[in-house]
């Protein structure tokens, strides 16, 4: 699963268009603008079931270091799993 912190990103007011009142239909976006931070992210798996489940806990998370490979604002499209 992904973890996203976007707490420090501005809100950004969408317009809605082709409406009688657009200011009643307006939509309140975080947009991270060019040249400033992008939201914080943390992939994180965990176990699923298996013949010994449990109720997982915090703790039975593995989070991946994402900073690593793509720096530390990096942009999380999607997540692929290969085979084992």
């Amino acid at each position: 699963f992904e973890e996203v912190d976007e707490g420090h990103i501005p809100s950004f007011t969408i317009m809605a268009q082709g409406v009688d009142d657009p200011g009643a239909n307006n939509e309140v976006h975080r947009y991270p603008f060019a040249g400033a931070a992008n939201p914080k992210v943390r992939l994180g798996v965990m176990p699923v079931a298996s013949p010994t489940w449990r109720r997982p806990s915090p703790s039975d998370v593995v989070w991946f270091d994402l900073s690593l490979p793509f720096g530390g604002d990096c942009y999380l499209a999607r997540v692929q799993w290969a085979p084992s």
